[in-house]
């Protein structure tokens, strides 16, 4: 058996890529077969010599170029980390044609387990697997059973049956109409919150959710996260759930750009070891950055409050939360 994973990148995004592949190099069963497909569009060959490096014995790297693809610029959205090379993971079906399942990955993300577990869960005819994003934290009265917005960082996908139903298509085409708060994650859900399989935490452990409890927002503890998540372990604290994550996804505080983010230190450890670990990162504080950003401390001028009063990752917007309650389960 082979362990088809994929990620999307261009060069902008080319080094975290390579850091989540060598996370996985690194944690992976060595008697298993991987085929690791990193789809991009005019990479360059400096970087494809960096992935390139990775190739082992079982675990082979291959760059996939995407070029006959249209450039999606027009569709960025301001304020957001992804950019719109994010859109051609609708095309993964169509791009890696011969394969009938595949895990896909974000950029921003350390693996610390083997996947073969997770590319063996039987999605019971449905077109992808992944796991509840933190959205349904944000409001109480989406906090329920039902509430099925998944994150797209991670995902286990059926291609044979997306390739059968059409998905590439109808996907651009709600991306091109509808609303889209995020770059391709809202896309996603509208289209196919009928055809997900709810996953594990552990398969998509959101960082954002993690420090959230350690600044002390209220919505966020480790109760509500056992019942919102349907855990099974009876974690006592944050630090447990970060450890025992396989798939650990930086949501908020990218480690490459700011080195105070929660978990950020174990990333750079992977980062050193990695073969773009000779190039010394110039990295920000987030957090003080995200207060001076503020419209509360521009408009005061006053002392930095203190970081429990900002509620990190609380949405005000009306219109997204309007948004989000579409995918309530009648």
């Amino acid at each position: 058996m082979e362990i088809n994973v994929c990620l999307v990148t261009d060069d902008n995004y080319a080094m975290p890529t390579g850091v989540t592949v060598y996370s996985l190099l690194k944690n992976r069963n060595h008697k298993l077969k991987y085929h690791i497909y990193i789809l991009g569009k005019k990479i360059s060959k400096k970087q494809k010599d960096k992935f390139m490096e990775m190739n082992e014995k079982n675990f082979t790297v291959e760059v996939v170029d995407i070029i006959e693809k249209e450039n999606f610029a027009q569709y960025r959205i301001e304020n957001i980390p992804a950019n719109e090379t994010s859109i051609y993971k609708f095309f993964i079906p169509e791009i890696l044609k011969d394969l009938d399942k595949v895990i896909y990955l974000d950029g921003d993300i350390i693996v610390q387990k083997d996947l073969q577990e997770l590319f063996n869960i039987n999605l019971n005819k449905k077109c992808i697997g992944a796991v509840k994003d933190t959205n349904g934290l944000d409001y109480k009265e989406l906090r329920n059973d039902n509430y099925q917005y998944f994150n797209s960082g991670v995902l286990l996908m059926n291609l044979q049956k997306m390739r059968k139903e059409n998905f590439a298509e109808r996907l651009l085409n709600y991306r091109k109409t509808g609303y889209n708060k995020l770059m391709d994650q809202d896309t996603f859900n509208y289209v196919m919150k009928d055809e997900v399989l709810l996953l594990p935490f552990t398969y998509n452990t959101q960082i954002s959710a993690l420090s959230s409890v350690i600044l002390g927002t209220n919505q966020y503890n480790i109760k509500i996260f056992r019942k919102y998540w349907n855990m099974n372990k009876k974690y006592k604290d944050i630090k447990e759930i970060f450890d025992d994550a396989s798939i650990l996804h930086y949501t908020t505080a990218k480690p490459w750009k700011y080195y105070d983010g929660y978990g950020n230190d174990l990333w750079l450890e992977y980062y050193i070891k990695s073969p773009y670990g000779e190039k010394r990162l110039n990295r920000n504080n987030y957090y003080i950055e995200k207060i001076i950003k503020s419209s509360t401390y521009q408009m005061s001028s006053q002392l930095i409050k203190p970081l429990k009063s900002l509620k990190m990752g609380v949405r005000k917007n009306k219109k997204y939360h309007k948004f989000l309650k579409n995918f309530l389960v009648k």
